[in-house]
């Protein structure tokens, strides 16, 4: 006998938010990846209906066939998986012990409680027909929402000092000095992995130190560039080699050169002063370069739009059935996923997870844009144009993006927070959605956002922030027209033509053109033209009636520009 089985993991948002550190953060979404797929090996199912086979990072559910003799032993098979996927979860957390080379025979009483009680699972599973899907994948739906309603809670009672990372639970491991305010049996770990004074769950312990994998921190995610093309290559390693084991990219910033930064990384204090001297050469290589020491990168997190509704068939021709729409769409789905990796190389930038319609990742500054524009034309090249002979003409599966531009000392949870809200906010824009929540989260606390549509074609508004972006950066312009319009502007909504005259005066006092070898006076004249002819147009085109959103948008252009290796695109 045939069963629709529907199979899912939480929580999925707290699980992998809870970070202090990058590597918590994709140790996170690593686990929950690991153990679906895990589930989906044990379960050998008749058919996976979702998601493809093979991904490098799956979603927290999978769906599929299976074949039971009868009702009884269909339950069996869902509780028995759910048993097998908890003990998997504890004998990751065993293996993640061994890593720090604890010995297992001490651990805390209320250590396996913790990791036992963390996960929360669920299963539904239905006689299947598969001339019925289309009925029973939305009764399948709509039971495990039923599910998730009465599950219990188990409550986990603790006295004793919280984890640093989430706060709920007991910090059962700890680094430093142990003061009596730790539970009785708390184990100390001497790793560098953990900080003096820091203390964590079992759960949270069991991600920072889950498979022994380098995961790059935000310091060196901002630098990525600056140091892959700084040259010579040697005295950037002969810097890193002082430090040995206790190197981290926060040592390339001038500010963590002090004995307070030394103490709390518990790197010895004899090489501080040799830090100093040698960060003298490492200035100097940087400034002759043309290399900066940027302490901003970019977070980016899209998620497809009205995916119930695309789930569901609503924008299926009539004679498609929904099963094979939804392998044609677990398939499109999987192999874009796998091409986020040739997008976001290791140069670039860093990967959390991809599970297809969703996704996040960590980028430098320098690639922010052109790594938009890769992921929206795959998106469109590889799902769009698989799924196009089943749906209806003339709509796309889009997404909707949040990007955040912050700091590197910005603490890890509050940029996972402040991104989500962005996609959120992308989100409602509008019915169709289909757009991007850019912000500028500066060290200072004050905060630049916008919203704003890809575009109708082609992300023409991405890109004119991006060319924009490009030409402050090259010193095509600078960025007095920016104040001198919002000055003249503020709190005015101007006609387009209004806008569009001052906006030409502006850009041509601004810019900073110089004649080239050889070019005469007439064609210098028809290239500052053409080029200020096309940034005007490609300003006016973020430009909706709203002023504020308009001029929040070159201020973000602004700021990239100053904190990119030059730009691109010369003219």
């Amino acid at each position: 006998m045939k069963y629709l089985f529907l199979f899912t993991i939480s929580p999925v948002q707290s699980f992998i938010a809870q970070a202090r550190k990058t590597k918590d953060l994709f140790s996170g979404s690593k686990i929950l990846s690991d153990l679906i797929g895990y589930a989906i090996e044990e379960a050998k199912p008749t058919e996976l209906i979702f998601p493809m086979k093979g991904l490098d990072s799956y979603p927290n559910r999978f769906i599929a066939v299976i074949e039971k003799d009868n009702d009884t032993d269909m339950k069996k098979f869902g509780d028995d998986l759910k048993i097998k996927v908890i003990e998997k979860f504890e004998e990751y957390s065993s293996l993640s012990i061994m890593n720090t080379n604890v010995v297992v025979n001490k651990l805390p009483n209320n250590f396996r409680d913790q990791i036992k009680k963390h996960l929360s699972i669920q299963w539904v599973a239905i006689p299947y027909q598969s001339e019925k899907y289309n009925e029973q994948f939305l009764e399948i739906e709509s039971l495990l929402g039923a599910v998730k309603n009465v599950r219990e809670f188990e409550q986990l009672e603790e006295i004793g000092r919280k984890c640093s990372i989430c706060g709920e639970r007991n910090a059962i491991f700890y680094y430093g000095k142990k003061h009596n305010y730790y539970q009785s049996d708390a184990v100390e770990v001497k790793n560098l992995e953990l900080q003096d004074g820091e203390g964590l769950c079992a759960v949270c312990y069991t991600k920072r130190f889950y498979q022994d994998k380098h995961f790059p921190s935000t310091a060196e995610i901002a630098l990525l560039d600056s140091v892959k093309k700084l040259r010579p290559k040697e005295i950037f390693e002969d810097y890193k080699n002082l430090f040995k084991g206790y190197f981290d990219y926060q040592l390339l910033f001038e500010e963590n050169l002090t004995k307070k930064y030394f103490e709390k990384q518990s790197i010895p204090q004899n090489l501080l002063e040799q830090a100093k001297n040698k960060f003298i050469g490492i200035k100097k290589a940087f400034k002759e370069n043309n290399m900066k020491f940027t302490p901003y990168f970019s977070v980016i997190m899209f998620d497809g739009d009205s995916m119930g509704k695309w789930l569901s068939g609503a924008y299926l021709n009539s004679t498609v059935e929904l099963k094979k729409f939804h392998n044609k769409l677990t398939e499109s789905l999987g192999k874009f996923a796998e091409e986020t990796k040739n997008i976001v190389t290791s140069d670039k930038g860093k990967v959390v997870y991809a599970g297809g319609e969703d996704f996040l990742a960590f980028i430098n500054l320098n690639y922010l844009f052109d790594i938009l524009n890769q992921l929206r034309k795959k998106f469109d090249e590889i799902v769009n144009q698989g799924i196009s002979e089943f749906i209806i003409e003339n709509v796309n599966l889009t997404f909707s993006a949040g990007i955040a531009i912050t700091h590197y000392k910005m603490p890890l949870s509050e940029v996972l927070s402040w991104v989500r809200k962005l996609e959120k906010d992308a989100k409602n824009i509008d019915d169709d959605k289909n757009a991007f929540a850019i912000a500028v989260m500066k060290h200072s606390g004050e905060i630049n956002k916008t919203i704003l549509k890809w575009g109708d074609k082609n992300n023409e508004n991405l890109d004119a922030i991006a060319q924009l972006t490009y030409d402050l950066a090259n010193e095509i312009f600078s960025k007095s027209f920016i104040n001198k319009l919002s000055s003249e502007f503020y709190n005015i909504n101007p006609s387009d033509e209004i806008l569009k005259t001052e906006l030409k005066r502006l850009l041509a006092r601004s810019s900073k053109f110089s004649k080239r070898e050889n070019e005469t006076k007439e064609d210098f004249e028809k290239r500052k033209k053409l080029k200020i002819d096309e940034t005007t147009e490609k300003i006016i085109s973020l430009y909706k009636l709203d002023t504020e959103n308009l001029f929040t948008a070159l201020f973000i252009s602004e700021f990239i520009s100053r904190h990119l290796n030059g730009g691109k695109n010369e003219n």
